[in-house]
């Protein structure tokens, strides 16, 4: 009798415990034969690349892209265990980890411990580039970008650029270039600048002609210009220069005629016919603008910001880059008057057309629009541009 009371007893017991595991797992999501799940470990398994010694454990298998596995030691609490073998960090990023292989050994759990092995790529971005030019008429410059560092360098890490490189990057500007780096679905991202400096028109000593007048520099994109317009009455070689005209006094009050607004010249006297090395009534060392280079000044600047604030109708500019453009107008050669004075200013390129060349306006408007062709006798200002 004693000994039926004991199995009946053993026999409910089994059941109860049998009942409560399966309650237990129903709970913690541990469905017996379920695709996504496992089961009862009594030794030592691996998942999800992961390799752990464990006592008697319940462990679910995550899904294939999940970050984690939930791992249960028998009936103990659960804890979630970080599951991806490889990891892209910044350097920043690094803390305790080492470029390499890590073997990382988490907090014991009742029994149950972990050796995860990692492979840490450590990610160095390059500097920031920067680059001043030399003076010339180019408005890119190529660069070839540093890679990113990786380490270890095992080619596994992909390293792109959102451009070319080399690549033309644009001179008076601030450019940001990106490189991604991938491994294992992991992308990190490197932002450089690339700053490409105009030339130092500052540097450079101030323009004398034969007559020994000064004329300051001041820079506008990577091109070095006078800041006033010349007054020069001869050549550099001491020859005189022909048709030298100058602005009637009258019409300007307040201002100094010949040192604020120089001469006016014809075409042919202010090229002095050479239109190949374009000096002209330049100082040795300038020329004449090219269309080319007086094209870059209109579209690159707001007229406005090249002219003076004082003695424009009906309003002046803000002169923010030094270039001071005075309203000196022109010499008319078919009415043989000075004309648009206070108005207009008109300045000559080294290009011809025939019996006209090309100029510019600036006052009502200046735009590659009104560039356009004129007499060659009437009288134009004339500003010079250092040779590069």
């Amino acid at each position: 009798m004693k000994y039926k009371i004991i199995q009946i007893m053993i026999n409910s017991m089994k059941k109860c415990f049998l009942t409560l595991m399966s309650t237990l797992m129903v709970v913690f999501g541990f469905a017996q034969g379920s695709a996504e799940m496992g089961g009862f470990v009594p030794s030592s398994a691996t998942t999800n690349n992961i390799s752990a010694s464990v006592g008697q454990t319940f462990y679910q298998l995550a899904p294939a892209n999940a970050p984690i596995s939930l791992v249960t030691e028998g009936l103990q609490q659960a804890t979630f265990v970080e599951s991806n073998d490889t990891l892209l960090l910044y350097a920043s990023e690094m803390g305790n980890y080492s470029a390499g292989n890590n073997e990382v050994e988490s907090t014991t759990i009742e029994g149950y411990d972990e050796l995860i092995h990692r492979q840490v790529y450590e990610l160095t971005c390059p500097d920031d580039y920067e680059y001043t030019m030399e003076v010339s008429g180019v408005l890119t410059h190529n660069v070839t970008l540093d890679e990113p560092t990786v380490n270890p360098n095992d080619g596994k890490v992909q390293l792109t650029l959102d451009r070319e490189n080399p690549f033309a990057y644009p001179v008076g500007e601030t450019t940001t270039a990106t490189w991604t780096a991938s491994v294992a679905g992991q992308q990190k991202s490197c932002d450089v600048a690339v700053i490409i400096n105009n030339f130092n028109c500052a540097s450079v000593s101030p323009a004398i002609d034969y007559e020994g007048h000064e004329y300051p520099v001041v820079g506008l994109g990577n091109f070095c210009w006078m800041a006033k317009n010349l007054r020069a009455e001869l050549y550099s070689d001491g020859t005189a220069i022909p048709n030298v005209m100058t602005l009637p006094s009258e019409l300007f009050p307040g201002i100094n005629i010949v040192e604020d607004l120089g001469h006016l010249y014809t075409w042919d006297a202010a090229t002095n016919y050479n239109t190949a090395q374009g000096q002209g009534a330049c100082p040795d060392g300038w020329h004449i603008p090219t269309e080319e280079e007086m094209n870059y000044v209109m579209t690159q600047y707001e007229p406005t910001s090249l002219m003076t604030e004082d003695y424009w109708v009906p309003t002046g500019g803000t002169d923010d880059y030094g270039f001071s453009v005075l309203p000196g107008g022109y010499y008319n050669a078919v009415t043989g008057k000075y004309e648009r004075t206070l108005i207009n200013s008109y300045f000559w390129t080294v290009k011809e057309a025939g019996l006209v060349a090309i100029s510019c306006m600036f006052g009502e408007a200046c735009s590659t629009m009104v560039m356009g062709p004129e007499l060659k006798e009437n009288g134009f200002s004339v500003r010079c541009v250092l040779n590069y």
